[in-house]
């Protein structure tokens, strides 16, 4: 049996023990069932993923590439001003036009504690996410199966799990391209580097960066998400601007500001 297959049975069992505890949980609670599946989806693939990797197919986690050894610090450094970067282009861009309003009265401490607290937060998600899709997802696709067409299940799959209403994806589409590019991104920043590092730092600070921008930021008008995209912002033309910057700034690698994992 292919690796990749072994990781589907996974997947499928984390979706029935997700779709378990939704039953289970969400007549007791305020949340709906969809709300609780996808709750569970998380920690259940969390768990399974580090399961399935440790202890069926015997390798160390750090061989995913989440070993610091080295220069990998400096990659999550860089990985985080590239995301918080590409924002600020949007941004900038996005102010430019004359469309995007900014309301700096929300500039208050409230602002600062969330600044303060949504860094970490934004940096645990990347991890969680980036161990899950550019490392036990991806790495278990190249085993069998070419690079190219790993990367693009990977970030297919990716998308695809990002989406709150899978039943609305071809609505959706510019969402699903936004997502999809992202996630060529970050697997490129895998491969490129050798190491999860730049790639948990570009997710984290976008991450980060979109959480401030939604407190400081009025959204604008909805026939303009063509341009900027909803307010997670993928879904727009400026947002694969930005998305294409990153993939550029690692492609070349200026400076050498990217260290090789070795």
């Amino acid at each position: 049996m292919k690796t990749y297959t072994k990781l589907a049975l996974v997947f499928v069992i984390v979706g029935i023990f997700s779709a378990a505890a939704g039953a289970l949980i969400a007549p007791f609670t305020g949340f709906t069932f969809y709300k609780v599946v996808r709750r569970s989806v998380a920690v259940f693939a969390i768990i399974g993923c580090w399961l399935f990797w440790k202890f069926y197919l015997k390798r160390p986690i750090k061989s995913l590439g989440l070993d610091l050894s080295g220069k990998q610090l400096r990659n999550l450094f860089v990985g985080l001003s590239l995301g918080v970067g590409a924002i600020s282009i949007y941004v900038a861009l996005a102010i430019g036009s004359g469309l995007f309003k900014v309301e700096l009265h929300r500039f208050s401490q409230e602002f600062l504690f969330v600044a303060a607290w949504s860094l970490p937060a934004a940096i645990i998600i990347g991890i969680m996410e980036e161990f899950l899709f550019r490392g036990v997802t991806l790495q278990s696709l190249l085993v069998d199966l070419k690079m190219p067409l790993a990367v693009v299940i990977t970030s297919a799959f990716y998308a695809i799990i990002h989406t709150k209403m899978p039943h609305q994806l071809i609505v959706m589409w510019p969402k699903l391209l936004g997502l999809f590019l992202l996630g060529i991104a970050l697997c490129y920043g895998y491969l490129r580097s050798g190491s999860l590092f730049l790639s948990i730092g570009i997710h984290s600070g976008l991450v980060y960066a979109i959480k401030l921008r939604k407190m400081l930021f009025v959204d604008p008008p909805a026939q303009f998400e063509w341009l900027f995209g909803d307010k997670w912002l993928v879904g727009g033309a400026l947002s694969w601007f930005a998305i294409g910057i990153i993939i550029l700034l690692i492609r070349t690698n200026p400076f050498g500001i990217i260290a090789k994992y070795e």
